[in-house]
């Protein structure tokens, strides 16, 4: 028989030809083998034979009826369900499976009523509390529908499809938990079913728990690896995670499924944008504007929007964008290239002078910063029109003017910074003080922390302890995530505990942290010096590396302490530090490591 039914999933002509020689018994075993199989257009041609010759059977009338619901021919389910009932007024399956395809017709107030009746008959038939059940969901009768959920899982709790059902409801009324409990007793009941590792995914998606989720989702494509639904919340969590350059991996796959997936463009150009790869985002983003479905009109003017601000070389936002990307990126060469090319095309631009100014200083060229900041503070007003193609907004003349006070006070910290650096005290603490009065009365500037912990080495460098210790500490209240405020305090712990004089400082900007440092000065310990008194500062800045781990300073800091304790775990700070960024850690601190 099985060798039997393949031919007949294969060949529909032979099927046609061979049915008459059965019995009609036989015909409808066949009829039930193909639709468990889900070759359901071939089972029909069996089925309305039969039924040509034996109107009155329930049976096939039901299985007909179960066939066109897979189909989803609901109209025709209907019809047949209907007809079954009639003839056997006791099938409540098809009561529930009758309702059911009403529902889906969205004739919600007739199913509602079959499946009243058919509880009427049994009232311990958990399908028809299920089948209810979705019907006060949906018309947002929640209390009554999440009664009949319940009754319909005490009546069949080892049933996977209504937990599911009970899950999708508690999503929609956000109630995040009891939707992860539920699914995952689904999974308990059938551990090889995709589709619940992926809802329990977009659950832990939502609740923020990434990791987890991944697994999840992994396992979903594990078990089915050709769903594009699979990869698309894959790559959200990747996203989600800040795996940018993970979630294209990912993305490419689902296009590889779909080809033509308006939402895996949409997300590679959301993916590129987070990388600052604007080339590359030019390149896809057309693709998104061309699938966008006619519901997300309102998408397509936005994708446009960036399409016009980062893709055309006519326009100030290419040159910003891309010379900001380079700036991240550590890529300052090219974040000077483009700069330029953008004031030799468009004429001079406070944000480009000021991205500039940033590269030239982070590469310690600091009389070239020093004239991009010149230009940049000599451009006295941003216009509207220049801030909101940069920022793609329809700003207000008010916020145009705190952007453009934004960059201007930017300007100037790297002039104070530029002073600092060449022991230009003076020149350095009056640019600072503009700066910080500046800042002080725009509203959530950014980075304020920066601001005290230089005006802080700026006083150190004047040689006034008690002014410096007081900026840092300052610097500290404003940012307690910042650790460079902690270090400076530490360093300057030492500093005064052993009496060192305040010699021939040394300061320098480093673009790894966006802030000028001290140059670890040349710490000489008295005699009979008590390094105990070392663990304060030790603590602090052991604190700083475990705050921000890949922060070089903190541990070029906490180096130089365990060296003056004669600890030799300060070649592996010393190390650390040239690891992410200082790569004269070693020299610096005069480090005798093998």
């Amino acid at each position: 028989m099985k060798k039997y039914v393949i031919i007949l999933s294969v060949l529909s002509f032979t099927i046609t030809n061979c049915v008459f020689a059965q019995t009609a018994t036989q015909k409808f075993e066949t009829a039930k083998e193909l639709n468990d199989k889900q070759n359901f257009a071939e089972a029909i041609i069996i089925l309305e034979d039969l039924l040509a010759n034996e109107l009155k059977n329930d049976e096939y009338f039901q299985e007909l009826a179960y066939t066109y619901f897979n189909l989803l021919d609901f109209d025709k389910a209907s019809e047949y369900y209907k007809k079954v009932i009639e003839l056997n007024k006791s099938c409540a399956i098809c009561y529930a499976n009758y309702s059911r395809a009403e529902f889906e017709k969205g004739n919600f107030e007739k199913a509602e009523s079959i499946a009243n009746e058919g509880l009427e008959l049994d009232a311990n038939y958990s399908l028809l509390y299920m089948t209810r059940g979705l019907i006060y969901l949906a018309t947002n009768r929640k209390e009554l529908a999440l009664s009949d959920f319940n009754k319909s899982i005490e009546l069949d709790p080892n049933e996977d499809d209504y937990y599911i059902t009970r899950t999708n409801y508690y999503i929609q009324i956000n109630e995040l938990y009891n939707a992860y409990s539920d699914v995952t007793k689904a999974i308990k009941l059938k551990p090889q079913n995709p589709q619940y590792y992926y809802y329990r995914a977009f659950i832990l998606t939502n609740l923020k728990v990434h990791d987890e989720a991944l697994i999840d989702i992994d396992k979903a494509i594990e078990l089915n690896n050709n769903n594009v639904n699979y990869y698309n919340l894959k790559s959200t969590i990747l996203m989600n995670w800040g795996k940018y350059e993970e979630a294209e991996i990912v993305i490419y796959k689902s296009l590889e499924l779909v080809p033509d997936d308006y939402n895996a463009y949409l997300a590679l150009s959301e993916v590129y944008l987070a990388l600052s790869s604007l080339e590359r985002y030019c390149e896809v983003v057309d693709n998104a504007i061309d699938l966008c479905p006619t519901s997300e009109l309102q998408k397509v003017e936005e994708l446009k929007m960036w399409k016009n601000m980062y893709c055309f070389d006519d326009k100030l936002s290419y040159y910003t964008s891309r010379a900001f990307a380079y700036h991240l990126k550590s890529d300052y060469g090219n974040a000077i290239n483009i700069s330029k090319q953008g004031v030799q095309k468009l004429g001079a631009s406070s944000l480009l002078y000021d991205v500039m100014g940033s590269s030239y200083l982070a590469r310690k060229e600091y009389d070239l910063a020093k004239n991009c900041f010149d230009s940049c503070m000599n451009i006295n007003e941003l216009t509207v029109k220049e801030i909101s193609e940069c920022y793609g907004l329809n700003i207000s003349p008010q916020n145009a003017e705190i952007i453009a006070q934004t960059y201007h006070i930017r300007a100037e910290f790297g002039l104070a910074i530029i002073f600092l650096t060449k022991n230009d005290y003076k020149s350095a603490f009056l640019h600072i003080m503009n700066v910080i009065n500046k800042a002080e009365k725009l509203e959530n500037f950014a980075n304020l922390e920066l601001l005290y912990i230089t005006k802080g080495l700026i006083y150190l460098g004047q040689k006034d302890i008690a002014n410096a210790e007081a900026a840092f500490t300052i610097a500290r209240e404003k940012n307690l995530y910042n650790p460079i405020s902690r270090v400076n305090l530490a360093m300057l712990d030492v500093l005064k505990i052993t009496n060192s004089k305040l010699k021939k400082l040394k300061f320098e900007y480093e673009g790894v942290i966006s802030c000028s440092r001290l140059i670890v000065p040349d710490v000489k310990l008295p005699k009979n010096f008590d390094l105990e008194l070392l663990d304060p500062a030790l603590e602090m800045c052991t604190f700083a590396t475990e705050m921000s781990p890949k922060n070089p300073v903190p541990w070029l800091y906490l180096a130089k302490i365990l060296q003056l304790k004669g600890d030799p775990d300060y070649c592996k700070a010393a190390q650390n530090a040239r690891d992410y960024g200082l790569y004269d850690s070693f020299t610096e601190i005069k480090a005798d490591c093998k």
